[in-house]
């Protein structure tokens, strides 16, 4: 017994020195660790029922491995194992290793979903490694999805309103990815998008093709048409205009300054809209030759109030956000659906499929497949829109990736908006009237309701063609713009422009004076005669109102047209009962009073009849003064006449004989 112990003692001790050493050897003696590194490839991006899964597993490993197993298991939708295989290699090399998969599907009785798979990899020096992906089961007799992808391009306005630019044009990147887009379509003639640039963008870059000025250093600079930026933007439009000429990249419509839709409601504006509308259309046609479709983008949002104007300008369908419509019954909120009591057809976007654009390939192929292939109640839509903002968080490379998918995927088919719009089904959505909420600052849009009706009086005041009225209107519109919540602008720049309309419209209006003098009527009934000057050098139809609280007629309304030089105009009075009154009178500009005076009108007689006055007042005074005289002179007389029996010496007895009486 003792031997036995001091045996197991003494191999207790051995085993302990070689636990011991083992510890103190040197980390070199133990191998690099394994990285591994896995791809799924898959033989086609989706399979149909009775198809075959292929996957290809691609293992990449940094040292040798005396063991590598590869396992790959496919589950059902619901979680339930579907498929597994285990493939085992000896003595694997460092580098890629790839091990094929290969399953018949059509006796597993699948249904259209999303199965996942999973390939777990254990090689020796490591842990396992897993990777998931999955395998899509398509239904081969349901049509593919047609799919509209609209590219927005908004700039903040980079002009100020003395023509030069607060932006330099050659820091900009909108140029390139609207080239870029124009090249792909171009050169893929199955490819098909819709382009939302907003024309005020567009009248930008029209105008740095002839060179142009910036005001970001202290000292404007000046940049020639021959210059790089500048031929850089001639090319843009250039590949812009051929590429919307073809067909299969639809212009859409959109406002000339993208008005903040909201912030125009608030001040009941939206009818400004339409004047959006007419200066973008002519902006489209100047810089690039073409007319926008019949399809519209406000950027992403829709008023119940813009629905009006833009039914009067044409427009068709418009591209919105979910958010700014409502579902009625089981409207889809993707796709084109009726807008109720309306004649247009909302394209609602997709927002799920805009952000899986910068997830790259598999998310863009994910979303587009649970769109053609809903879960649970969902309902297909007739056709999905997307649409893709281009910015500093998503490039042209990202929406060009979409339009890659959109024609490569068998379940899926390019197309316009255009012929998204036409394949609405019969049910409706209504507008939400609190979707787009103005970013404006407290104030601002107030501003614009008082520049606004200025340019109203303006607008009734001269011809429709006249220059003023037509650049003041335009920095209105800009001013209007929802693009100065941009991060390169603010809503002050977009207050000088309300600050230059409303000069423009003063200019006009201080030209005009008032020259009413007061009048004195030969009679209770004549005539008030006014001038009224116009300094400008335009015509001007204004209206003059009389008013007065005793004169007749009351209230007397004339509408002129302004001559540049002196007018007169004459207003018929009746003074009736009246001796005088004050009469007020003003110019006006449609709504807006722009001059205005007060005439004192009074009646001739009572000149007369002051003079009158005046002298009845100075005879009784004299009267007074000869009676007071006549009273001094006779002291010792009763009421003038000397006394009884008193001799009394008449003045003019020239002797002081006696004079016989010639009766007794």
């Amino acid at each position: 017994m003792p031997r036995q112990t001091a045996a197991h003692a003494t191999i207790a001790t051995l085993l302990c020195v070689a636990v011991l050493l083992g510890s103190l050897a040197p980390a070199a003696a133990q191998p690099n660790a394994q990285h591994v590194d896995i791809t799924l490839r898959q033989t086609a991006v989706a399979v149909t029922p009775a198809g075959a899964l292929g996957v290809t597993v691609r293992t990449t490993l940094s040292q040798p491995a005396e063991y590598f197993e590869v396992r790959l298991r496919a589950f059902r939708p619901d979680g339930r194992l579907l498929y597994q295989k285990t493939e085992v290699r000896h003595d694997v090399g460092a580098g890629a290793v790839e091990i094929a998969f290969s399953r018949e599907l059509a006796e597993l009785s699948l249904t259209p979903g999303r199965y996942p798979l999973e390939a777990r990899i254990l090689a020796s020096g490591s842990e396992p490694t897993t990777v998931e992906g999955r395998m899509l089961v398509l239904d081969p007799d349901v049509p593919p999805l047609p799919v509209a992808v609209v590219v927005r391009i908004a700039e903040t306005p980079g002009l100020d309103p003395d023509g030069r630019f607060a932006i330099d044009p050659a820091a900009r990147q909108a140029p390139d990815a609207a080239a870029a887009l124009s090249a792909y379509v171009l050169q893929r003639p199955g490819a098909r998008c819709s382009l939302a640039l907003a024309p005020i963008t567009l009248e930008e870059w029209s105008r740095a093709v002839d060179g142009y000025e910036t005001t970001e250093s202290a000292a404007a600079q000046a940049v020639g048409p021959e210059d790089e930026a500048s031929l850089r933007y001639a090319t843009t439009l250039e590949a812009v205009s051929e590429a919307a000429g073809t067909g299969r990249m639809q212009l859409l419509d959109v406002p000339y300054a993208e008005p903040d839709l909201a912030g125009l409601a608030s001040i009941d504006a939206t009818a400004d809209l339409a004047d959006h509308l007419a200066l973008g259309e002519a902006t489209f046609t100047a810089a690039l030759g073409l007319a926008p479709s019949a399809g519209a983008a406000f950027g992403g949002v829709l008023t119940p109030q813009a629905v009006a104007p833009a039914e009067a300008a044409g427009v068709t369908h418009v591209v919105v956000h979910g958010d700014a419509v409502r579902a009625t019954g089981e409207a889809p909120l993707v796709g084109p659906v009726a807008i109720e009591d309306t004649g247009l057809t909302a394209l609602i976007t997709d927002a799920d499929l805009a952000a899986a654009v910068t997830g790259g390939e598999r998310a863009i192929e994910d979303r587009l497949f649970d769109l053609a292939f809903p879960a649970g109640d969902a309902v297909r839509p007739a056709a999905a829109v997307v649409l893709i903002e281009l910015g500093s968080d998503t490039t042209a490379a990202d929406a060009i990736a979409l339009l890659d998918a959109v024609q490569a995927l068998p379940w899926t088919e390019p197309v316009t908006a255009e012929e998204a719009s036409v394949l609405r089904g019969a049910a409706t959505v209504t507008l939400d009237d609190e979707a787009g909420a103005t970013s404006a600052p407290t104030g601002y849009w107030d501003e614009i309701a008082g520049v606004r009706r200025r340019l109203q009086a303006l607008r009734a005041a001269v011809s429709a063609t006249d220059p003023v009225l037509a650049e003041a209107t335009r920095s209105l519109l800009i001013a209007e713009s929802g693009l100065w919540q941009g991060t390169d602008g603010t809503w002050e720049r977009g207050r000088s422009y309300a600050a230059t309309a409303r000069e423009a419209a003063d200019r006009v209006f201080s030209a005009v004076t008032l020259d009413a003098r007061d009048v004195t009527l030969a009679d209770r009934t004549g005539e008030m005669p006014l001038a009224v000057l116009n300094a400008s050098e335009r015509e001007l139809s204004v209206t003059v109102r009389v008013n007065a609280a005793e004169v007749q007629p009351r209230s007397f309304e004339a509408t002129l047209t302004l001559a540049p030089s002196d007018n007169y105009l004459t207003v018929p009075v009746d003074l009736g009962r009246a001796v005088a009154d004050d009469v007020r009178v003003s110019v006006w500009a449609g709504d807006l009073k722009i001059a205005e005076s007060t005439v004192t009108v009074r009646a001739s007689y009572l000149d007369r009849l002051a003079m009158v006055g005046m002298v009845i007042l100075v005879l009784i005074g004299l009267l007074v003064f000869i009676r007071r005289r006549v009273s001094a002179a006779a002291p010792n007389g009763r009421n003038g006449r000397p006394d009884a029996g008193s001799a009394a010496t008449m003045p003019g007895d020239a002797d002081s004989g006696t004079r016989d009486d010639a009766t007794a």
